[in-house]
């Protein structure tokens, strides 16, 4: 590989990635504001900061408690937002540890 190609697969693969989040950053800010959904989820700022703690640290054994506390909401109130944006079956599937 000659020096004028050094890296150009590397850069192809980042490009691909912002395109790919920016794609979808304006997808999500383009839903209308009563879609529910993941996707609309996200875009809430308590469920999109649940979810990322969610994401960030899989890990983690993940009570509605804990991750109520850690969003700075009760228990209830977290409930609520999830049910909001999550069909029930969903939310009754990720619940039930707590």
């Amino acid at each position: 590989m000659n020096g004028s190609h050094a890296g150009s697969g590397l850069v192809l693969a980042r490009l691909s990635e912002v395109l790919f989040v920016e794609t979808l950053r304006r997808y999500i800010n383009s839903l209308p504001p009563e879609q529910t959904g993941w996707l609309a989820g996200a875009r809430d700022p308590v469920i999109g900061q649940a979810l990322a703690l969610l994401h960030k640290e899989p890990a983690e054994p993940w009570t509605i408690s804990e991750l109520a506390r850690r969003v700075g909401l009760s228990r209830t109130r977290l409930a609520e937002r999830f049910r909001h944006f999550l069909e029930e079956s969903q939310w009754r599937i990720w619940a039930n540890g707590d």
